[in-house]
């Protein structure tokens, strides 16, 4: 009975959870061999940040739940390190979207964009936002004050991480 009574505590212990944001450079200045670089070293960065996670588990088994981690990547999706950050966390993370603007507005934005490759911009835009668990769209802006979305969505994302990691090429 007294197991029981342990397993079933009140209050619940909470599950660990971290969530990371990730920032870098634009398209522009991605080469392949950056490209290659970067991913290398973001594959590098979720190993380590799920280690020590495991780590901060079994040394805090008393205050966290027996459960794994969890783990999130809250993402603004811009076209460079941003986007290619969502693809070694597939494994098992979250991945949490901020737009700049409401969602149709940003998408309309990007009408005349292209991807790094030269693929559609909007089309990348709509499978990220596929992927992600939930999407956060900060609020209109007047066409003169676009930019302002997009410092909102950075202060935002800023706020809702545990952890930032800026990548260049190494």
């Amino acid at each position: 009975m007294r197991e029981e009574a342990l397993t079933n505590s009140y209050p619940p212990k909470p599950r660990l959870a971290l969530r990371v944001g990730i920032t870098g450079q634009w398209p522009s200045e991605l080469t392949e061999l950056r490209i290659r670089s970067i991913k290398a070293q973001l594959t590098r960065i979720f190993l380590a940040i799920e280690e020590a996670a495991k780590d901060i588990l079994t040394a805090n088994a008393a205050v966290y739940a027996n459960e794994p981690p969890q783990f999130r990547l809250v993402s603004d999706f811009s076209e460079g390190v941003n986007r290619l950050a969502t693809l070694p966390s597939s494994s098992g993370w979250l991945i949490e979207g901020i737009l700049p603007s409401p969602k149709e507005e940003y998408i309309k934005g990007l009408a005349n964009s292209a991807t790094a490759d030269g693929d559609d911009a909007c089309a990348a835009i709509l499978e990220f936002l596929k992927s992600a668990a939930s999407v956060t769209e900060m609020p209109s802006q007047k066409p003169q004050m676009k930019d302002r979305g997009y410092v909102t969505a950075a202060g935002y994302l800023l706020r809702q991480i545990d952890l930032i990691r800026h990548l260049r090429a190494e």
